[in-house]
């Protein structure tokens, strides 16, 4: 009797392991196939947004929530953070140094460079 009650016991040991193995192998396969999926490609990737330079404050700003104002030059529209900066702008009261020059004179830079 005691002989097939540890015939038993050991099928029953072996049964429990290869089950377990078996879930085992499953998970790993999984995780490795998870693993290996190419990422999107480059052509799902947003572009980048072309940022403006601000004229008075010098803020980088999209085209999208800019506030435009004609320059009446060969530029096109001019690019600002606010209504204040615009309102500023046309009372003259922007700065004349270096930076802001430049920002006008087309002072464009790509979101993320």
């Amino acid at each position: 009797m005691r002989y097939l009650e540890r015939f038993f016991r050991y099928i029953f040991w072996i049964a429990v392991t290869a089950a377990a193995a078996w879930f085992v192998k499953k998970l790993l396969t999984g995780a490795a196939q998870k693993a290996t999926t190419a990422p999107p490609p480059a052509a799902a990737m947003p572009k980048p947004k072309t940022l403006f330079r601000d004229p008075v404050c010098g803020t980088y700003v999209a085209e999208e929530v800019s506030q435009t104002l004609s320059s009446g030059e060969d530029n096109g529209n001019l690019h600002f953070c606010s209504r204040e900066c615009v309102e500023q702008y046309r009372r003259g009261r922007h700065t004349n140094d270096a930076a802001s020059v430049s920002a006008r004179e087309g002072g464009q830079v790509a979101a993320g460079a």
